[in-house]
This record gives C-alpha cells, sequence and structure tokens, in this order.
C-alpha cells in the first residue's frame, strides 16, 4: 500500500524522510541518490534534490546521525548508500525509527531479518544479557534488603563456601579492589556506557529471541 503523498507546498514532518530513507535502504540493501530520489517521489512526492542530498549528509556524517554509510564504487560510478551494520548499528537504527513509530516497518525489512538470523547477533544479544545480569547483581548487592535475601537463599550450601561469597560481597559493597575478582566485578558494573548492554532494540529482539 502506497504512502500518502505529500501535496505541493506541505512541510514533511520532521524526521519523516530520514525515516522512509532509511526503510528504504534497510529493504533494498544500498541504493544511488538516483535510486533514493525516484523512492521519495514516488511515495511521497518529495522532489527537492538539495532536500534530499542535505538529509544523506545528516545520516551518514558520523558527527550527525551517523546510521547510514555513503561508499564509494570507483570507475566513475555514482556513489552509493545503505544502513550502517553489526549489533550497535542496528540498535541505534532501530531506536531512531522507534520515535518515529516506525520501528514495526523496520523489523519487516531485509536487513533486519537477515541480521537478526546471524550468530553475531545472537553472540552480541547473549553479551547483552549476561552484563544486564551482572549489573542488576551489582545493584542488587548495594542494597542491605538485597543482600539479606540473597544471603538468606544461600543456607544450604556449605558454611565455608556461603562465608567465601559474603566475604566477596562485602568487598563488591565496600568498592574495595584489591581483590581481582571484586574488582573486575565493580569496573563492569560501574562501566558507564551502559546503553550497550541496556536499552537496545527492545521488544522488537525480545520477540525474534522469543520465536527461536
Amino acid at each position: 500500500m502506497r504512502n500518502r503523498a505529500r501535496a505541493r507546498g506541505d512541510r514533511e514532518p520532521a524526521g519523516r524522510t530520514k525515516a522512509a530513507v532509511l526503510l528504504y535502504l534497510a529493504d533494498s540493501g544500498e541504493s544511488t541518490f538516483t535510486g533514493i530520489r525516484e523512492h521519495l517521489l514516488e511515495q511521497y512526492n518529495i522532489r527537492s534534490h538539495k532536500d534530499i542530498r542535505t538529509h544523506l549528509a545528516d545520516l551518514s556524517d558520523d558527527g550527525k546521525l551517523g546510521l547510514a554509510k555513503k561508499q564509494s564504487n570507483g570507475n566513475g560510478k555514482a556513489c552509493s548508500y545503505k544502513v550502517r551494520e553489526g549489533f550497535c548499528n542496528l540498535r541505534k537504527l532501530y531506536n531512531y525509527l522507534k520515535d518515529q513509530g516506525a520501528e514495526a516497518k523496520l523489523m519487516r525489512t531485509r536487513h533486519f531479518q537477515e541480521y537478526t538470523a546471524s550468530c553475531d547477533f545472537f553472540r552480541k544479544v547473549k553479551t547483552h544479557m549476561l552484563c544486564s545480569i551482572l549489573i542488576d547483581l551489582y545493584h542488587c548487592i548495594d542494597s542491605d534488603e538485597e543482600t539479606a535475601t540473597i544471603m538468606e537463599s544461600l543456607n544450604h550450601m556449605p558454611p565455608e563456601r556461603k562465608k567465601i561469597l559474603a566475604s566477596w560481597m562485602t568487598k563488591v559493597r565496600r568498592r574495595d579492589e584489591t581483590d581481582p575478582l571484586s574488582r573486575s566485578f565493580i569496573q563492569l558494573a560501574a562501566y558507564r556506557d551502559l546503553s550497550l548492554f541496556r536499552g537496545g532494540l527492545g521488544t522488537g529482539i525480545g520477540s525474534r529471541m522469543d520465536s527461536r
């Protein structure tokens, strides 16, 4: 079903053109400026070459959105554009399109379907899940009430093992990094760029994982 075309003189809603470009690239794999321009003209009646070039520059600029990649094809051929690959780039793309209400459309694109079926995706998701669990444990240890609950749940353990674990938790709570094990755990939990592990693709990826 074709999208409603924009009438002459109408202003495009903020982010709509960029979202349209990203969805087109995610589904087509890559495209030249001409292909993108023709798609926007057909689907949205967007005619301004200057505006389209500005959108593409914003999408491919690392200092701005950094969601697309511009690549030279050599031998006088036109440059082409594609969405950036990899787990973190897909996370950024998903979050951007989610703000535009277009995350469901992204999940139907070839790029999303192929990458979320890849081994690299599942390795990154497992890392994401493990780090989230460790960070949650860190916050539990920081709470007196949660620490007491954890210790109570360990009553079935041999006393010497429970003592070792209690000592480790005390070091973590005190931010004591003299012990290598507590130090590595504290440094992981204190890592500031938690967006790499938390947030991410939301229920989109969750439902993808559940279906496998």
